[in-house]
């Protein structure tokens, strides 16, 4: 079968998006019927979807697929609302989506999701917004995740400013062969280590930093990646600030296929910290990453 063209699957992507969020509509109103427990656990339909994509990329379980299209439900469509409240008591102020009735009204139900290991909260795909009762608090989906979903284009909030996406290189095959065997290199490397989720991290020394930064885009255009830059500067020296920037671009790295380059040529790490936060930001990170640096 051909591809579809990008247009083509983005109309593609919604219906299929609809459907499936129309399927948990459909548990939710047969569990207001009273018909909880009698629906069995189904496979997506279209794996070219970008739901099909996020669940291979993070291991959702249908379970917790069907949790975060409940929350996407209730964000693009309007009725969602009733129906939580509906399937809560008829409560109008619980008319959004709660673990509680997740676990009631969804088939394969498994408390194995509330593990910070699981992919729902170790990736944040959902936020749970505090509460007395963990399991009647609230669930929201994260708004870059619900842009992934349907299939827009779009940039996590907490990385601006930080991580800043590049455009690609139109100049590359102008680059020497000695710099191209380098690039390639770099994809061999990072090839041999697909599917055992640590990949090494990659230096590059030199003083000409524009000839690593072609470098970095040859291996990506060879890899089908985006790239994206990271300044030591822009890292604070606050450890738990650091470690949550790290698992968001990492994150962000699975969403979109990207590789991190760190520009460290012109920066002077005498300031206390600095040098520690981008050892433990790289040491919390398993994705591409290109060092970029003045000497070894």
């Amino acid at each position: 079968m051909a591809p579809l063209s990008q247009t083509n699957w983005y109309h593609s992507n919604i219906s299929s998006l609809f459907l499936e969020i129309e399927r948990v509509r459909n548990y939710l109103e047969k569990y207001i019927e009273g018909k909880k427990n009698q629906q069995t656990v189904t496979e997506i339909v279209d794996d070219t979807s970008a739901l099909a994509k996020l669940c291979n990329k993070f291991l959702l379980s249908p379970f917790e697929r069907d949790i975060l299209l409940m929350c996407a439900g209730m964000e693009i469509e309007p009725y969602f609302h009733s129906l939580f409240a509906k399937a809560q008591k008829n409560s109008p102020n619980k008319n959004y989506p709660t673990l509680s009735l997740a676990f009631d009204a969804l088939p394969g139900a498994n408390w194995g999701v509330l593990s910070p290991q699981r992919p729902l909260l170790y990736w944040q795909l959902l936020h749970i917004e505090p509460g007395l009762i963990l399991s009647q608090s609230p669930l929201y989906i994260d708004q870059r995740i619900l842009c992934f979903l349907l299939g827009e284009y779009a940039t996590d909030q907490e990385l601006a400013g930080k991580i800043k996406p590049q455009p690609p290189q139109t100049n590359l095959h102008l680059l020497p062969s000695s710099q191209l065997s380098i690039g390639s290199q770099l994809i061999t490397i990072w090839s041999g280590s697909e599917g055992t989720n640590s990949y090494p991290v990659v230096q590059l020394s030199g003083s000409d930093r524009s000839t690593k930064y072609q470098i970095a885009s040859a291996t990506c255009q060879g890899l089908g990646y985006s790239l994206h830059t990271l300044e030591p500067a822009a890292l604070t020296t606050n450890p738990q600030e650091v470690y949550q920037l790290a698992m968001r671009w990492q994150r962000e790295a699975i969403l979109s296929n990207s590789v991190l380059f760190i520009d460290c040529d012109s920066y002077n790490f005498s300031e206390p910290g600095r040098e520690y936060a981008l050892s433990q930001f790289i040491d919390s990170n398993n994705t591409r990453l290109i060092l970029s640096c003045n000497h070894r």
